[in-house]
């Protein structure tokens, strides 16, 4: 996809895209304004999305906001994931598969109940090389990333200024998983009535 835009109603009951496998690479445009069950833009069984640029802007889930991942490959270097709103994980829901954050990409402004931008659960991996997760917001834990199981690996990237309102680790709440932290920074998170401005 190297330009225009994928645009729901708001009233539609389905995810932008389902990927069972195959390459879906996106430098500009958008996905926007979907409602779906596990999520709302994309919904990933196999295969690999790449994201160079562009927007996934204003998406609902009752799991997911944007991003449901049961297994494949998500790459985002580019662009941002702005303004979805689901149950755990505004952005992003991992069950499997692999996602990585690297470059400019932005990840800012989703909201949910636990992982305002990213709840990790299951077998899945999620990589933080680069971009930005901030302004994202939890009602109860993990502002920005809540890990129940799986792998996250941070080598560089910020997580800055995210919220959890009424819960612990405004910037990522750990209760479960594998966790490698050697680089990047956690900066400016609060967590409003909870503990862990940065980890719990």
């Amino acid at each position: 996809v190297n330009g225009g835009s994928i645009t729901g109603t708001q009233d539609n009951n389905v995810e932008a895209i389902y990927m069972a496998g195959g390459v879906f690479t996106t430098n500009v445009g958008s996905i926007r304004n979907f409602i779906g069950e596990q999520c709302g833009a994309v919904n990933m069984a196999d295969g690999t999305f790449t994201m160079t640029n562009g927007t996934i802007d204003k998406c609902q889930g009752t799991g997911s906001g944007a991003i449901y991942m049961s297994g494949g490959e998500f790459e985002i270097s580019g662009g941002n994931i702005s303004n979805c709103s689901g149950t755990n994980g505004g952005a992003l829901y991992m069950a499997d598969g692999t996602f990585s954050i690297s470059g400019n990409a932005v990840m800012q402004s989703n909201s949910s109940t636990n992982g305002g931008s990213v709840y990790l659960a299951g077998t899945g991996t999620l990589n933080i090389g680069g971009g930005t997760i901030k302004e994202n917001v939890a009602a109860a834990h993990g502002g920005a990333i809540y890990l129940t199981d799986g792998t996250f690996n941070m080598t560089a990237g910020k997580v800055e200024a995210n919220t959890s309102q009424g819960g612990n680790g405004a910037g990522i709440y750990i209760n479960n998983g594998t966790v490698s932290l050697t680089g990047g920074e956690v900066t400016g998170n609060e967590a409003i009535n909870g503990k862990g401005g940065g980890f719990y």
